[in-house]
């Protein structure tokens, strides 16, 4: 009995075979390493770093209806206390610091007023929830203005927690011509 052992004819066919065998191993192999890593418990992931509970984040924020003013007539500065961060603050306190040249004559919240000094206003808030705000305005007008004048009012916010805010605004007066 004859055994005939078929063998590529041409050096192209000998290495097309070698190629498909070499495929073949690389295959098996890559088969067997995804196999085995799949098997392989892993480590797992670390827990997430607890979540610290936002403290009471007062703001504050000074304005007016622009940055103009006449001697003589009247003006409005509006102050925004506002929480905001995700607790309660307490204790919360403003400073309302405006320009000697500047005589207020209606405030609202004057009941909240605890302390008065030369063109200082302290008010006492108290607590303020997430979110929440309160407006505090003072009207009057400016005197003895002697020529035009860059003026500056400003507020302070704190509270029993978190620290203070401070915002300044400055308000371009003109002197009255009329006056003199």
């Amino acid at each position: 009995m004859t055994t005939t052992i078929n063998q590529p004819r041409s050096l192209s066919q000998r290495t097309a075979r070698s190629t498909l065998a070499l495929v073949s191993v690389l295959a098996l192999s890559a088969i067997g390493a995804g196999t085995a890593s799949a098997q392989t418990p892993s480590t797992p992931p670390a827990p997430a770093a607890p979540v610290a509970a936002t403290a009471a984040d007062v703001s504050v924020e000074i304005d007016d209806r622009d940055d103009e003013a006449k001697e003589g007539e009247d003006h409005r500065y509006r102050v925004v206390v506002r929480n905001d961060g995700s607790t309660v603050a307490s204790g919360v306190g403003v400073r309302i610091s405006l320009p000697e040249e500047f005589d207020p004559d209606d405030m609202s919240d004057e009941s909240r007023i605890v302390e008065r000094g030369d063109e200082r206003y302290d008010y006492a808030v108290g607590e303020l929830a997430p979110g929440q705000e309160v407006t505090l305005t003072i009207e009057g007008e400016f005197e003895d203005i002697d020529s035009d004048e860059d003026l500056d009012a400003s507020a302070e916010v704190w509270n029993s927690a978190s620290g203070s805010d401070e915002d300044t605004l400055e308000v371009r007066v003109e002197e009255d011509d009329n006056r003199r």
